[in-house]
């Protein structure tokens, strides 16, 4: 994978609070803090231990009778389970929410237009791109009939269909569903939000795809800059971007300068996430077709070994990404 495109994600942020005394029933903040802790562990990208929390809140809100915040644990969870290749059980999870969600909320209800959007997603993970589609498209009926087109919750389905039609190889059509996206936040949010920057990465993305490279580039490096004003200097989104200008930097085939950002992407994701990680795997692949480029073939061949046995090691020896490293 060579470039991190971003769906858009909503997630409320609470406190974490002291454990309910057994045979309670918990109130809503202590719920809700459990929730928000499951929130902390995804933005960790410890996706195992989130879960958990978030199994843990679903209990206390179907306790409340809190549909609302129930439905988006399920979500949730399913979110986990997409990110990390279950998702099979990532979808069992989201037909559970809208079995339960619709007849408690509503058919025109924001959390079943939630849903609808993770639907959406991982049937586009799975490249069934006529459900994704479909599911979309439902989320952005619901929110039009809410909030209007212009809402911006709007933008965030008018990106997810973006992805979905670069994806599908539409760039064109892609391009001008980013552009709306853009252009609703920024007339609703501030210019150094994070969803402005996830609407340039997407955009510098699908004109990569389109081989402009310089205006891949020019988007990237906004991302980037808006990411540096609010994110850590070692969060895993900066070196996702790193990683993408490095990209552009080896399609241009000025491989130092793609070794010096992809080396900055390797060093954020050996401290954030470990090396058992794909997105540490795929920047080692990376940094090999670097060496390789500059006909330093030892350097690219101790790369590729690595990333090699650590994806055997991460997905197993028969699993189909294998393929692409051993052409490699």
């Amino acid at each position: 994978m060579l470039f991190q495109k971003y769906p858009l994600l909503l997630f409320a942020l609470f406190i974490i609070s002291n454990n309910s005394i057994a045979g309670e029933i918990p109130d809503s903040t202590l719920a809700k803090n459990y929730y928000d802790k499951g929130n902390e562990l995804y933005q960790s990208a410890k996706y195992d231990s989130s879960n958990y929390y978030f199994e843990e809140a679903s209990k206390m809100f179907l306790e409340l009778q809190d549909w609302y915040f129930y439905v988006h644990c399920f979500d949730n969870i399913a979110w986990n389970f997409m990110i990390t290749g279950k998702y099979s059980e990532a979808q069992e999870l989201l037909d559970q929410a809208l079995k339960i969600g619709i007849p408690k909320l509503g058919k025109v209800h924001n959390t079943i237009g939630t849903v609808y959007n993770t639907k959406g997603v991982v049937f586009r993970k799975t490249a069934n791109y006529e459900k994704s589609l479909t599911y979309y498209l439902m989320d952005l009926a619901i929110i039009k009939e809410l909030y209007g087109e212009n809402h911006i919750q709007a933008a965030g389905s008018y990106n997810n269909i973006g992805i979905l039609l670069d994806d599908m190889g539409d760039y064109d059509k892609a391009l001008d569903y980013y552009y709306q996206a853009l252009t609703i936040y920024l007339n609703s949010t501030d210019k150094n939000d994070q969803r402005v920057s996830n609407c340039y990465n997407n955009i510098g993305a699908t004109y990569f795809n389109k081989s402009s490279f310089d205006q891949a580039l020019g988007f990237f490096i906004k991302s980037l800059e808006i990411k540096k004003k609010i994110l850590s200097d070692k969060h895993n989104q900066i070196s996702s971007s790193y990683n993408n200008i490095g990209t552009i930097y080896q399609s241009k085939k000025n491989y130092e300068r793609a070794l010096e950002y992809f080396h900055k992407a390797l060093k954020i994701k050996e401290e954030v996430t470990g090396e058992n990680n794909i997105g540490y795997i795929n920047t080692l692949i990376n940094i090999g077709s670097s060496h390789e480029g500059m006909k330093k073939y030892k350097e690219a061949y101790n790369f590729y070994d690595k990333a090699l046995k650590l994806l055997k090691k991460l997905v197993g020896k028969k699993h189909p990404m294998l393929a692409e490293t051993y052409t490699s």
